[in-house]
């Protein structure tokens, strides 16, 4: 229920973010449609918030075994 959760925000990270080591899982990698993710990186932002908004309508994720 809690907006700002795992559950409803994930982040695609596109350099190495040690701070953030210890306090967050790293879960995935892209593996098709990385032009979608520098289309996203190549969004104007301000302190990190794109200065306008992106959705994302669709994506899938698979267990890897």
């Amino acid at each position: 229920d809690e907006i700002d959760s795992a559950l409803t925000s994930f982040f695609i990270v596109l350099a190495d973010q040690p701070p953030l080591d210890g306090t967050y899982t790293v879960f995935g990698r892209v593996v098709e449609g990385m032009d979608v993710v520098e289309k996203i990186a190549a969004t104007p932002n301000e302190n990190e918030k794109p200065k306008e908004r992106v959705d994302i309508y669709s994506m899938k994720a698979e267990r890897r075994k």
